[in-house]
């Protein structure tokens, strides 16, 4: 991310936090001191999980430079319903705080998964349960093209193998790194409804347009 948004022209000042610290004004303070630093058009990017995250949103909401700032969260609370629950308002007083989910691209055989998924559990699938789907089908395929059930042989086939195949959640096919090559995602936020505060779709990220569209 960092090495992206300096490509596009932007500053990246990172502060880090103990997960599993009850208090974290220290850290917020210095991220305050930060952001003041930067200018009013500074944003704020959380990684965090649901605990650690709720700690520090309640932290910045109180901070008088923090709390006018935007902020934004990541796939590991997207659609936490611990958040929207028990720090909503503050959510909403931050920017809906924006986070995004990998969100597969529909195609048929996405469709057919999701009507057997829905006929057995009664519900509409994940998307994780369609990347799992999809890594499970990978590495019996690998297996079968490895001609044997070995660690290295079977990491050494999954490239081509993954490269081949398209699945649930469309192409498979992973980069240097081993990661993905593409992949498009939804952007959620935390919005006031009558019902109370709830997270909504607000827009998609098309990685082959490398673009973000407003739902």
């Amino acid at each position: 991310f960092a090495a992206r948004f300096r490509e596009l022209g932007g500053s990246v000042e990172a502060v880090a936090f103990d997960p599993n610290a009850q208090d974290v004004s220290g850290e917020v303070a210095r991220l305050a001191e930060a952001a003041s630093k930067l200018g009013p058009s500074t944003a704020v990017v959380l990684i965090s999980f649901e605990d650690d995250g709720i700690r520090v949103i309640q932290a910045a909401a109180q901070n008088p430079t923090l709390s006018k700032l935007k902020w934004f969260g990541t796939d590991g609370v997207a659609l936490s319903t611990k958040l929207s629950d028990q720090v909503g308002e503050q959510l909403v007083m931050l920017g809906g705080f924006p986070c995004t989910i990998f969100q597969p691209a529909g195609n048929p055989q996405q469709q057919e998964f999701i009507e057997r998924f829905r006929s057995r559990f009664g519900e509409y699938p994940h998307s994780y349960a369609m990347n799992a789907y999809d890594a499970a089908w990978l590495v019996a395929l690998s297996v079968m093209a490895a001609g044997q059930y070995s660690g290295e042989a079977i990491a050494k086939a999954l490239p081509t193998v993954a490269q081949h195949y398209y699945g649930v959640t469309g192409n498979t096919a992973l980069d240097q790194t081993g990661d993905r090559s593409a992949g498009d995602y939804a952007v959620w936020a935390v919005i006031r409804t009558p019902s109370g505060y709830n997270w909504t779709q607000i827009a998609l990220y098309n990685s082959q347009a490398d673009t973000v569209v407003k739902v």
